[in-house]
């Protein structure tokens, strides 16, 4: 999900995050909050209690479930005591899960990620999912390293964002009952036949019912109607990750567009919008998919 703020970018606005919340339940999607779609590096922390900004996100979006759905927490960081605690809060307030991304920047050793990360990280009380995503950490997963560390307590998935399918392969048959989830939407159909279980997904913001459909049609091996759905999709995935800007910019474009600014396109910086240039081919993407 998206973390939306009000039109100086200060403040989440709280209204709008909870009826983005409901409308992934609506569609029977799990939620997944405060990750990079959600501007995570940007939220403020206080002292990790309940009422930091952290906090309220979290208490807010899992009072607006209500155990309707899971409610997944991104928690990682590049220190680990700052995870575990993050981890911790996320616990405490409720959450189902919490997605933990390798240490970025400091670049870690695999051995390293296994036992001074994972390891402390899985001790708290709540499962943890992995997630691989070296382009944005500079820190790569060998597949071995995904093996061992699913094999300790409290990890119990991967979130597969590396693009290498032959680490994925290895990793299926070395830990054939890992859950994966693809963390890139242009690859779910791809991660899901290789046994990968659905999808992280930024464009289930925009289009949280034919994403889901997707997911359900390749969980039951309906490779023709998920291939259909995957298509009508193409387009607006693209949009989610214009060439030349990050994450979340799409993303947080289109929902502009699509609840006719009551989200507001705004950005804690250093990120900043879109140019408006864009507009005229967002809003003929939301027109066909008939999400406008």
């Amino acid at each position: 999900m998206i973390t939306p703020f009000d039109p100086t970018g200060k403040y989440v606005d709280y209204d709008q995050l909870r009826a983005l919340a409901e409308a992934q339940v609506q569609a029977g999607n799990s939620v997944c909050i405060l990750g990079t779609t959600g501007e995570a590096p940007t939220i403020e922390e206080g002292n990790r209690g309940a009422e930091d900004e952290r906090g309220r996100i979290i208490r807010e979006v899992v009072d607006q479930v209500r155990n309707r759905v899971r409610v997944i927490v991104g928690t990682g960081t590049n220190f680990t005591s700052d995870a575990v605690g993050h981890t911790n809060q996320a616990a405490e307030l409720g959450a189902d899960g919490v997605l933990v991304v390798t240490p970025y920047y400091n670049k870690p050793s695999q051995r390293d990620i296994v036992d001074n990360y994972y390891r402390p990280i899985g001790e708290v009380d709540l499962p943890v999912i992995m997630y691989d995503i070296p382009g944005r950490t500079a820190t790569k997963m060998d597949p071995e390293t995904i093996v061992e560390a699913s094999r300790l307590p409290g990890i119990i998935g991967l979130k597969f964002a590396s693009g290498d399918f032959d680490q994925l392969r290895q990793v299926r048959r070395d830990a054939p009952n890992l859950p994966i989830w693809s963390g890139d939407d242009a690859n779910t159909l791809n991660v899901m036949r290789e046994g990968g279980v659905g999808v992280v997904s930024v464009a289930s913001n925009a289009d949280p019912n034919r994403v889901h459909n997707l997911v359900d049609l390749a969980s039951q091996e309906n490779w023709d109607g998920a291939q259909a759905i995957d298509t009508e999709l193409a387009e607006l995935i693209k949009a989610c990750f214009p060439e030349g800007w990050s994450n979340p910019r799409g993303i947080k474009y289109l929902m502009h567009l699509m609840s006719r600014g009551a989200i507001h396109n705004v950005f804690r910086q250093p990120l900043g919008p879109l140019p408006e240039e864009f507009r005229p081919r967002y809003q003929a993407i939301l027109t066909k998919l008939g999400l406008i």
